[in-house]
């Protein structure tokens, strides 16, 4: 289910601290509980009880493609920050970018021949270009600067930021309501965050 995948999405952080615990960078105690602290809060946030257990469903095989793809990530940046210090987060993401898309024109030129390019609606172009600036060069950009000056284990802990701000989108554009339940597991997300980030 997409509530189980945002909780097992968010093991990233969890990850980076293990495999910075293997080089110079060790996470300390406080860093660890802060951690721990913040991924229950990203449960209770998504849970949306303290009574009943609202996450389910899915497939094993779901779960560890999940778990991989977090492991996969929280490794890919860890593994950055020998080539951030020597290009900079600006070339460091364009050179990721090129290698990305130069990976990935091969698999999609087959279904893009077959595209009426024409049939797609604005809209659709404009979340494209939102994606492209934004999330991708910006959002990345501002990723690998914040692994640079935090060390990927503290800069991970902020990932525990998307579904908060993910209900708080939905709440601004779709109307939809948000729980004193969730208040309360975003204000402990920020407190793990404060205490991993070590100030």
């Amino acid at each position: 289910t997409a509530s189980k995948a945002a909780i097992l999405v968010n093991a990233s952080p969890i990850w980076a601290a293990v495999f910075s615990s293997f080089g110079s960078n060790r996470p300390g105690r406080r860093t660890w509980f802060g951690i721990a602290a913040s991924l229950a809060g990203v449960f209770l946030v998504i849970n949306n009880s303290l009574t009943s257990l609202n996450i389910g469903g899915g497939s094993f095989t779901g779960d560890m493609l999940l778990l991989f793809g977090s492991a996969f990530w929280a490794a890919y940046s860890t593994l950055a920050g020998p080539f951030l210090t020597r290009l900079g987060p600006l070339r460091f993401t364009a050179w990721s970018m090129l290698f990305g898309a130069l990976f990935l024109f091969p698999l999609a030129l087959p279904q893009a021949l077959t595209m009426d390019f024409a049939a797609i609606p604005a809209k659709a172009y404009l979340g494209y270009s939102y994606t492209i600036v934004l999330s991708n060069a910006l959002g990345f950009l501002w990723w690998y600067e914040s692994i640079r000056q935090l060390g990927v284990t503290r800069a991970m802990v902020y990932s525990y930021l998307i579904p908060l701000f993910a209900i708080a989108t939905a709440v601004i554009f779709l109307g939809e309501p948000v729980s004193l339940v969730q208040l309360a597991g975003s204000a402990v997300v920020l407190v793990g965050i404060r205490l991993a980030r070590g100030t």
